[in-house]
This record gives structure tokens, C-alpha cells and sequence, in this order.
């Protein structure tokens, strides 16, 4: 570019902006300055144009069951041809925008010992980690229950023993250091029994903290009121506290 091009570009361009200026004295409206200035800066207007795509948005065909700041839970039934229902389950972490995979079933007509998985219950979203219920329902023998727990940065779980005759957790409750604790009954009639468990992510080892009869098959008995607290001082190497109710007494467990 010659020394006559570069001036003749300088003086159109300084025009340009000493005609901005002009119309900010004369107290032109916002949008009209705004258009001007935006209409001065390259490729700001196709920028403007481009689409803005949402981070795990919804695919069709798909509802959302549990959602937090970080993670949102996806489910969709399907029926297949012959008959046999799909339970799919899927996680997107906000930050990544990626969906995984959380739990998914086929039930099979044909088959008349055991039928796909109920659940997830109680899904349970808490920092990283996604907690949920589940049991395999087996018409003959009846049902085996479990609780999963999954971190959500990594897609790895672990894992509860089976409850025998379990049901649905009548509560479930994750904390975000990755320490679940649940209220069920297990057991058949007449033994029914409720049961308070924990489930720590870290260590995937599963504890029973308190058991009491129970008379019904919806009760958990004695036991009731169960919260999760996260200690913030004076708690040694403890951060979560376990605490539930057993007829009149409090009792608590540290992890």
C-alpha cells in the first residue's frame, strides 16, 4: 500500500469516529451511539449473528427429573417391538456440556422369573455426586433394592449390597463429599425390619447404622427423621454427620 493509500484509509476512518463523537455531543439516543460503535468494530455484527448453543439442553423425547447448578438427570421410556419397556436414564454435567449414561433396563415379556429394574428413586444430586434407588423385582421371589451413588466428573459408581425384599428408600440424601444415607425397609412378612444405611463414596463401603421391627410393609418402624449435616469446624477428620431419630432418642454417625 502506497504512502497516499494509508493516508486516505486514516482519513476516512478518523472521519468516521469524529462523526461518533459528534453525535455523543449532541446527546444522541444510547441505541443510535451503540449501533455506530458496533458498526466500527470488524466482524463484530457476524459475531452477533452466530448462535448461542445451551450446554445440556433437553433432547425431544426426553423430560428432566432432577436438576442443580451442576448437573441435570434425564429420563425416557421406551416401548419396543415386542412389547419390552426401556427405562433410559442419562446425566449432563453443566460445565461440560456432556451427556452419560446413569441406568437403563429392558423388561422382558418372555421371561416370567424377573422383570427389569424399578427406579431410579429419590434421585439426589449434591456437588459431584448423583445418588438413586433401584430394585430388580422378581416375581417369584420377590424384590432386591440397592443404592448407587455416582461422581459425576469421572462417570465412576459404587454401589450398596442388595437389600433382600428391599423396597424404595422412603428417604435417600447425598452430601457433596460423597456420603449417602437412606432409610428403607427390608425383609418379609412378618419380619419386616427398617433399616438406616450409609454409603461412603471414597471408601465404597456400606454401614448399617440402626435397624428396628416393623409391623408393615410400608413402615420403617421406629426410625424416622433422617438428616445430613456437613460440618464446617471442630469435627476432627469428620465432615458429615448422619443423624436420625429412633422412637424418642437422636442418634448420630460421623464419616
Amino acid at each position: 500500500m502506497t504512502d497516499s493509500e494509508h493516508k486516505f484509509r486514516n482519513f476516512h476512518q478518523a472521519t468516521a469516529f469524529e462523526n461518533v463523537m459528534q453525535a455523543l455531543n449532541r446527546s444522541a439516543p444510547v441505541a443510535l451511539v451503540s449501533s455506530l460503535l458496533l458498526a466500527l468494530a470488524p466482524g463484530a455484527a457476524a459475531a452477533n449473528r452466530s448462535p448461542v448453543k445451551r450446554r445440556c439442553a433437553v433432547p425431544a423425547g426426553w423430560k428432566a427429573v432432577a436438576q442443580d447448578r451442576q448437573t441435570i438427570v434425564l429420563d425416557r421410556r421406551v416401548t419396543g417391538p415386542t412389547g419390552g419397556i426401556s427405562l433410559l436414564y442419562r446425566y449432563c454435567v453443566l460445565a461440560s456440556g456432556r451427556f452419560r449414561f446413569l441406568f437403563e433396563s429392558t423388561d422382558d415379556p418372555g421371561n416370567s422369573t424377573r422383570q427389569y429394574p424399578d427406579g431410579p428413586y429419590k434421585v439426589r444430586l449434591a456437588g459431584a455426586y448423583i445418588a438413586y434407588g433401584a430394585s430388580w423385582g422378581y416375581r417369584a421371589t420377590g424384590s432386591h433394592a440397592w443404592i448407587t451413588v455416582v461422581d459425576t466428573q469421572n462417570g465412576t459408581s459404587a454401589q450398596s449390597p442388595e437389600g433382600t425384599n428391599g423396597v424404595a428408600p422412603a428417604t435417600l440424601l447425598v452430601s457433596p463429599s460423597g456420603i449417602a444415607a437412606w432409610l428403607w425397609r427390608v425383609g418379609g412378612d412378618p419380619n419386616f425390619t427398617g433399616e438406616v444405611r450409609a454409603l461412603v463414596f471414597r471408601t465404597k463401603q456400606t454401614s448399617l447404622l440402626d435397624s428396628s421391627p416393623s409391623t408393615s410393609a410400608f413402615s420403617t418402624g421406629a426410625l424416622s427423621n433422617l438428616r445430613l449435616y456437613q460440618c464446617i469446624g471442630g469435627c476432627g477428620s469428620s465432615s458429615t454427620v448422619v443423624a436420625w431419630t429412633d422412637g424418642g432418642s437422636v442418634r448420630y454417625a460421623n464419616f
